[in-house]
């Protein structure tokens, strides 16, 4: 009998679990949701600030960096977020050809 009520219990579950729709976050708000909201459960953008730095602030800041000109677009974001986020010494462990001196004074101008 327990095994009874509890197979009507988890079948009268069944309609209401499969009828659930998926969250989908859209990043870009100029897209056209119609189409995907009968499928999906649309919520739009974030408000959030990006946590990558703005291109042309972290371009600007690199120029004190000539070594940077060589360096791709990731290298490039990755010692800047280094340089806001880390301490001297784990950035002198990643970067050893730049001197402590040097990762300091470029720390107090960020």
């Amino acid at each position: 009998m327990k095994k009874l009520i509890i197979s009507i219990f988890f079948f009268s579950l069944a309609p209401q679990l499969a009828a659930q729709k998926a969250d989908l976050l859209l990043i870009d708000e100029n897209i056209d949701t119609s189409s995907l909201e009968k499928n999906f459960q649309v919520k739009k953008g974030s408000t959030r600030k990006s946590y990558l730095p703005d291109k042309s602030d972290r371009d600007a800041f690199l120029r004190l960096v000539p070594e940077s000109q060589k360096w791709d677009e990731y290298q490039k974001d990755s010692f800047y977020m280094d340089l806001k986020k880390k301490s001297v010494g784990e950035i002198k462990k990643k970067y050893p050809h730049l001197s402590s001196e040097r990762i300091s004074k470029l720390k107090e101008k960020l």
